[in-house]
């Protein structure tokens, strides 16, 4: 028959061995649960560059297209800025010519008195 300190020695390495087998074991199982936490971790992290340089290339795009629009509005501004100061510009001149006229007129027939007169006769 066995003694009571066999029996406590070998109850107690067995249980000493399946401690260390569960504490082994535990070890396995958060290994393998950092192992998925990563890769997930490393999908997540890949999708949000994903979603990021989406959002940027739309933002540029955005941008590109109210800088255009910006662009085309002030050509079109501009373009009706000068065709108004063209035609202030010509209605200046005319009115200028208008209000000269009688002094114009006067100066041509001066002109042509001068042309006409003999140069023995201008005096």
């Amino acid at each position: 028959m066995k003694s009571y300190s066999w029996y406590k020695f070998h109850y107690n390495r067995t249980d000493m061995q399946e401690i260390v087998n569960k504490v082994l074991e535990a070890e396995k199982q958060a290994e393998q649960t950092l192992a998925e936490a990563r890769q997930k971790a490393a999908a997540v992290r890949a999708e949000a560059d994903a979603q990021t340089a989406t959002a940027l290339q739309e933002a540029r795009a955005q941008a590109q297209a109210l800088l255009q629009t910006g662009l085309a509005e002030a050509r079109a501004e501009a373009e009706r800025s000068s065709r108004e100061l063209v035609r202030q510009a010509e209605q200046e001149a005319a009115s200028f010519l208008e209000g000269r006229q009688e002094v114009l007129r006067g100066l041509v027939q001066r002109v042509v008195q001068l042309a006409a007169t003999p140069l023995d006769l201008k005096g």
